[in-house]
């Protein structure tokens, strides 16, 4: 059971990861914000849309009320590999069918992020209303948008590498964020070699890259403490 002030923790954890993204975003021109710049990239634009479908489709999950969104373009492009939601669009092809358009990707972000903040807040009313399965669901697209976070970011320097001018670059946009020094000891600690246990074997949600559990041999090493 979730309480009053744990819900307004998770709509801020929500909010704080959907506005890390369009800051990193918003710098970007249109044209380079449509662009594919690799096979194993993506356009920034399909991005954001796809993480906003991930939030789309665990409101469709909870409540039948969502099934019948009213959007203006198909949302099978937004499908990366998710074989129950019907047909996928092929990773290399993202490009090639720049759908949503930019502007209709940000007015879908902005519909799917004030349902998903109201279908949170309806359950304020009764907490009990938050299962486990669901607090799984909405942490599991959180970090699902952290980590489109980081592909951008690795697609940005692979596509703006190719640029012979220097100040053609991504420049991110400063965030008015005071900096904050911590005063972190520094210690060194030994490991001795042996085998370890690597990877998942619970029955939660896991990434696929946490499969299979296995062990491996390491040789002794140091490594920091922090």
């Amino acid at each position: 059971m979730q309480t009053s002030l744990q819900i307004e923790g998770l709509i801020k954890e929500f909010m704080d990861v959907r506005n890390t993204t369009l800051e990193l975003f918003s710098p970007l021109d249109i044209e380079d914000a449509v662009i594919q710049s690799s096979d194993f990239g993506s356009p920034p634009n399909w991005h954001i849309a796809h993480v906003t479908w991930f939030f789309h489709k665990i409101l469709e999950k909870y409540s039948k009320s969502y099934n019948n969104y009213d959007d203006d373009f198909n949302l099978s492009y937004l499908n990366s590999y998710y074989q129950k939601y019907g047909s996928i669009l092929k990773k290399s092809d993202r490009g090639r069918y720049p759908r949503p358009t930019v502007m209709q990707t940000i007015k879908y972000r902005k519909e799917i992020e004030k349902l998903f903040v109201d279908f949170i807040k309806l359950r304020t009313k009764d907490p009990k209303d938050y299962s486990d399965e669901l607090i799984l669901d909405i942490y599991t697209a959180i970090n699902h948008e952290r980590q489109h976070q980081e592909l951008m970011i690795y697609d940005f320097q692979y596509y703006y590498n190719r640029f012979l001018d220097d100040s053609d670059n991504y420049v991110p946009r400063k965030a008015n964020v005071p900096l904050v020094v911590e005063q972190v000891p520094k210690e060194m600690i030994h490991i001795d070699s042996g085998i370890f246990l690597l990877g998942y074997n619970g029955k939660e949600f896991c990434y696929d890259n946490e499969l299979p559990e296995n062990k491996v041999y390491l040789n002794k090493y140091k490594i920091d403490t922090n």
